[in-house]
């Protein structure tokens, strides 16, 4: 079936149109993943800070509340008491007192911790608590029967308390016990038992977990869950559903271990518009390009369509109306106007170009900003997220700082120290700083001063005698509750001093000494160290500037260049080129923590990410490039087929002289049809044409051969004419044993140089041959001639013209013997250089003469033939392999030296120079 034909400007634009459709789909595709992956790692990088974040912050709230329990549980003022309540031997009034002052120290530890709900004590005859919320247990009473077999403390949570105590519900007959024990079984808790000082069990402490709190404690709260080591939920934030298990099958989310009795977090991963934007603007820009394209491709297709077919079609209708091989077709003065310097190939090439890379290098560059863009926007917004968390956790780690040491400097135990320092209350205050439950100060250097500022206490060995006296100043001069301070540069100290004063509160408000804890920078820098791994530069700074702490200590103290004070931003941000800085206020004091967010460095982390995949858009166009010109070929292909048909005839090929093949352009088709009929009347006169060529050139074939030939023939009688005169001086001299042998080696080596038909040989034999003729010559010349051999192995198979070595060294034999009566030396040498090999002969000769040796050079060009010795030679060489190889002849003064190059591959070369 005929195909439908389609006339040219309406295939290019469909092929056009389909082509870029569908490379930009491919190339969007390729983009927007690559896109989506960078998006997705840079956004899983900072969910997992995020993750090691919230974990360290819940590993830490535990392991506080854990550290007050064992510290509570170990504290002796705490033992000493329960064991004088549990006396017989104790008043009523002493036990009432030892109740108070017990239940006020629970009390300041259930201040000092928002998650810790209350501090219970649970004895054989009562309870003491933190708030004064007691249980019925003990009005109904009851005696506390219940003991723990583990001694270690453990955290219990809700509905877990039987199986922790390995106690059956249905088992239990005591209506209070249950009832007890289903208060506990509805709570969070961590348990453990209070050992006497004789040893036995004085009670079980409990401290009951405000787990809501850790909404607001921890600074992703809303989206953290926390697990127990049975996968039962401890805390959900705002933003987990109440589905929590069927949330985790479907919703995106990362575990982590915390490291603390099996607990892990679980942490939502917030939604970005990232990818429903990218997409949106994909197709956006993609039907925009399309629309381009189209506009495009129709121009350009009714243009090229006038240029190309208008001559085409008054060429088709010329070979219609020609009858005979005399008439000519001569464009009209319209076809020489409409004439370009651009074949039609090159307008298709062209037009190909344009129309599909000039689209997909717009879509692609459009692409690249709005993404660069995009993905800017969306790590600003992600990185803003996670300095605003941050900011959270430092502001929480220095209010608890603050609350740690006003509860320290307003303790009784603290003022009854300044007031009468001594050994026996140096004791109680080691036992209130270690054991009464300050972990947020534990590892911190805590120091009490007089109001002479004199250090009277400190926690640890190393601590400085005296408050720095301008700090000393400021809190004596000043009304504020907590003051700061930075040791001076010089110190290169990266210590934050924290002070506050001491105040008795029984007696009157005014400081009675000052109380100052160093807090070493590397517990700041730790809190916002995971920012600085995302390139960015994060500080804490004062009001005035100063900066407080720095990943780098040569920085702290030192004025931070900003262009702005800390406190006078109003917006969460402030760009300035291509640095935006975040800054947020720590709200227990006047600090401000600062991050410098690169925003060109993202730029440059885009432009790797697409230039690390530049070779795929190189490899697109260059298929592209491909693509055009064998469009471009295949449409031009039926006239092209002019060309190919000519030098089908010109190589006396002509098997076929119509164009079989069919064409979908109608213009093309036309010209099909009327260029076989051309053909056929110009069949005959091509082939005799052929004909002619094909008799010249075996003609010029036979004459070369007959040359050869003639050279070959002519060395071998100025030879034998040389070799007969030399036998003949013998036999004259009556050295007759020695013509004898001289003959026969000259009939070895005429067999040698007459019993092969073809003129070429291998090195080896030729070097055999020569050497019998110096030997010959050795004879006459009574040994006067010494010739040495150095050849390579490797060369003696290389094939090589017949009686090429032997003329070269007769001739410096003849010529040396002219003005020589000493030994005659000669040195041949074989050498591989590159792909060819050399052959030289040098002698101890009289040398040539520059006038000479040029008149030498020029006849082994011109091939004399009536010349025989050098010239043969190079002329049966260059016959054989072709001008880039023959004789090379060259003399200093004394002694000649001639050079014979020869191909190592002679059968490739012979086969190259034949078809040349």
């Amino acid at each position: 079936m005929k195909r439908k034909e389609i006339k040219l400007n309406r295939f290019l634009m469909l092929f056009s149109l389909s082509t870029v459709s569908l490379l930009l789909v491919i190339i969007g595709y390729f983009l927007y993943v690559k896109t989506e992956r960078y998006i997705d790692g840079k956004t899983d990088s900072m969910q997992t800070m995020k993750l090691n974040q919230a974990a360290a912050d819940v590993r830490k709230q535990f392991e506080d509340i854990y550290q007050t329990m064992d510290s509570l549980r170990n504290n002796t003022i705490v033992i000493q008491s329960l064991d004088k309540l549990q006396r017989q031997q104790s008043t009523a009034y002493e036990k009432v007192v030892l109740s108070m002052k017990l239940e006020s120290s629970l009390f300041n530890l259930n201040k000092g911790n928002e998650l810790i709900s209350s501090i219970s004590i649970w004895t054989g005859d009562g309870q003491y608590s933190s708030n004064s919320q007691y249980s019925p247990y003990y009005f109904e009473g009851n005696r506390f029967a219940l003991s723990i077999r583990d001694n270690q403390i453990s955290f219990i949570n809700v509905n877990q308390t039987y199986q922790v105590l390995r106690l059956n519900p249905l088992d239990i007959q005591d209506n209070a016990v249950q009832k007890l024990l289903d208060s506990w079984n509805s709570s969070s808790y961590l348990m453990c038992p209070i050992a006497g000082q004789g040893g036995g069990t004085l009670g079980i402490l409990m401290i009951y977990l405000n787990v809501g709190a850790f909404e607001h404690i921890l600074p992703y709260g809303e989206s953290l869950a926390i697990l127990d080591n049975m996968d039962q939920v401890v805390f959900k934030g705002s933003e987990i559903p109440s589905a929590m298990k069927e949330w985790m099958k479907a919703a995106e989310y990362f575990v982590r271990d915390i490291g603390f009795q099996g607990i892990r977090i679980a942490l939502t991963q917030s939604e970005t518009g990232f990818h429903k934007e990218q997409l949106r603007s994909l197709g956006i820009y993609l039907l925009i390009i399309l629309c381009g394209c189209a506009l495009l491709t129709f121009t350009l297709s009714q243009l090229i369509g006038r240029q190309i077919f208008y001559p085409l079609h008054r060429l088709i209708s010329w070979v219609g109306r020609q009858q005979t091989l005399e008439e000519r077709w001569n464009p009209t003065r319209d076809d020489r106007v409409r004439r370009r310097r651009f074949t039609m190939r090159d307008r298709l090439f062209i037009y190909f170009l344009l129309t599909i890379l000039l689209p997909i290098f717009l879509f692609v560059t459009i692409f690249y900003v709005k993404s660069t863009r995009i993905i800017s926007r969306e790590l600003e917004e992600t990185f803003y997220a996670l300095f605003d968390k941050t900011a959270h956790r430092v502001e929480l780690f220095t209010e608890q700082k603050k609350t740690a040491i006003t509860r320290l400097a307003y303790d009784s135990y603290v003022a009854s120290y300044v007031n009468q320092p001594g050994d026996q209350l140096q004791s109680d205050m080691d036992q209130l700083i270690f054991d009464s439950g300050f972990p947020t100060l534990n590892k911190d250097v805590i120091g009490i001063y007089d109001m002479d500022n004199q250090l009277i206490y400190s926690n640890r060995y190393k601590h400085t005698a005296h408050i720095d006296s301008a700090f000393f100043d400021q809190m004596s001069t000043s009304r504020r509750n907590l003051f700061y301070w930075l040791s001076p540069a010089e110190t290169a100290s990266s210590e934050i001093s924290l002070g506050i004063g001491i105040v008795d509160i029984n007696s009157s408000s005014r400081p009675i000494g000052y109380l100052k804890t160093d807090i070493d920078g590397v517990f700041f820098t730790d809190l916002y160290s995971d920012l600085q791994e995302s390139g960015s530069e994060v500080f804490l700074v004062d009001g005035n500037g100063r900066i407080l702490s720095n990943s780098d200590e040569e920085m702290i103290g030192a004025m931070a260049e900003l262009p702005f004070k800390p406190g006078q931003m109003d917006s969460r941000a402030f760009r300035t080129g291509d640095t935006i800085y975040f800054s947020k206020r720590i709200g227990a004091l006047p600090w401000f923590l600062v991050a410098q967010y690169d925003v060109q460095a993202i730029r440059d982390q885009v432009i790797r990410l697409f230039s690390g995949d530049i070779y795929l858009l190189v490899i697109l166009f260059l298929l592209i490039l491909i693509f055009s010109y064998f469009m471009s070929q295949y449409l031009v292909a039926p006239l092209a087929s002019l060309q190919n048909r000519v030098l089908i005839i010109d190589l006396d090929c002509v098997t076929q002289l119509t164009l079989d093949n069919t064409y979908a352009i109608d213009e093309v088709e036309q010209l099909r049809i009327s260029f076989n009929r051309m053909l056929e009347r110009i069949h005959r006169l091509v082939q005799d044409t052929l004909d002619a060529d094909h008799e010249k050139l075996t003609l010029e074939f036979e004459k070369k051969e007959l040359h050869l030939e003639a050279l070959q023939a002519q060395i071998n009688p100025h030879f034998l004419y040389n070799t007969l005169e030399n036998i003949m001086y013998m036999i004259e001299e009556g050295e007759r044993h020695l013509a004898v042998d001289m003959i026969g080696l000259l009939s070895r080596l005429f067999r040698y140089a007459m019993g092969k038909d073809s003129p070429l040989t291998t090195l080896g034999e030729e070097i055999a041959y020569s050497q019998s003729y110096v030997k010959i010559m050795n004879y006459r010349y009574k040994h006067r001639i010494h010739c040495e051999w150095q050849v390579e192995a490797a060369l003696n198979d290389c094939t090589v013209n017949k009686m090429i070595l032997q003329p070269v060294i007769e001739n410096s034999i003849r010529h040396s013997l002219q003005n020589k009566n000493g030994p005659i030396r000669i040195m041949v040498k074989g050498m591989r250089v590159g792909d060819h090999m050399e052959l030289a002969v040098q002698d101890n000769g009289p040398g040539i003469d520059p006038a000479t040796l040029d008149e030498i050079r020029l006849n082994l060009e011109r091939r004399d033939r009536r010349k025989v010795g050098l010239y043969n030679v190079n002329g049966r060489i260059r016959l054989q392999f072709g001008v880039a190889y023959g004789l090379l002849i060259d003399s200093q003064g004394a002694g000649t030296l001639v050079t014979i190059r020869l191909p190592i591959d002679a059968a490739s070369v012979l086969e190259a120079h034949s078809n040349s």
